[in-house]
């Protein structure tokens, strides 16, 4: 995947609201730094599993989004267009269920390289790395939330890594 898709992806990912999970595909990522300093406690049990969004999916520029939260505190997104190609962003995260914020760190991000007829570059992070990012998250139903961001929103839907979903 060349390095301008690449960060193209990356940006309409971002722009749309927050970018997200796991790609079997996708090599397996260090653990992030925290947000804080301090470990973050056990996150809320209502955000925490696989989710998925996509955006303008009937139109062969459509990105699929997918992201985990998981328990300890970490978020992984893949996203990943009509052709195939994808990127992963790993990263922190910590849920205030009680005003509905989340917040989010990415920390990492694969693939580190972009290879085109065996001809190999170092490639460029998708996403601003170490930058705190804020949403507002509004529970639709136990298995559908908006995520909403200073500019956009976006519908999940809980996948937990079954399916995909429809939009």
């Amino acid at each position: 995947m060349t390095r301008r898709l690449l960060s193209l992806l990356g940006a309409l990912a971002l722009a749309s609201c927050v970018a997200f999970a796991p790609n079997a595909a996708a090599a397996p990522l260090g653990p992030p730094a925290q947000l804080q300093s301090q470990q973050p406690q056990a996150q809320s049990s209502a955000l925490v599993g696989t989710w998925s969004a996509t955006l303008n999916w009937n139109l062969p520029s459509g990105l699929m989004i997918i992201t985990t939260f998981m328990t300890n505190g970490r978020i992984q997104s893949t996203i990943q267009n009509h052709q195939g190609m994808s990127y992963t962003l790993v990263g922190a995260y910590q849920f205030n269920s009680a005003q509905s914020m989340l917040t989010y760190k990415w920390q990492d991000f694969s693939p580190k390289q972009t290879c085109i007829g065996g001809a190999c570059t170092p490639a460029q992070a998708p996403a601003v790395m170490g930058v705190e990012i804020t949403n507002s998250i509004r529970f639709l139903s136990a298995t559908q939330f908006v995520a909403t961001s200073s500019s956009a929103s976006m519908t999940y839907v809980r996948t937990n890594a079954v399916g995909t979903p429809i939009p």
